[in-house]
């Protein structure tokens, strides 16, 4: 089977429901847009408005940003010192 990649084109994005939602406040869909040449990911709830209107409210992340926040925060874990007051044997 001849499987394509899919490139989402600048203004444009797609929304998938959830397949794996298994906490409430986890989105009930996600996806991914561009936008100014940047790839972000869209999450996605459905939520009910206080007069009954049905409603989708949505949080976009820049796929790029987030993966360097989360490279960096590796990085800051791995360099931890280890003070006295972390080993207390040592004093």
């Amino acid at each position: 089977m001849n499987e394509t990649k899919f490139e989402t084109r600048e203004l444009s994005g797609n929304l998938k429901k959830s397949s794996v939602k298994t906490k409430e406040n986890q989105p009930d869909m996600f996806g991914e847009c561009r936008i100014n040449g940047v790839l972000y990911d869209i999450s996605g709830w459905t939520k009910l408005s206080q007069s009954g209107n049905k409603y989708l409210s949505l949080a976009f992340q820049d796929k790029e940003k987030y993966k360097a926040e989360m490279q960096e925060k590796a990085k800051a874990s791995d360099k931890a010192e280890i003070t006295n007051s972390d080993v207390d044997f040592l004093s």
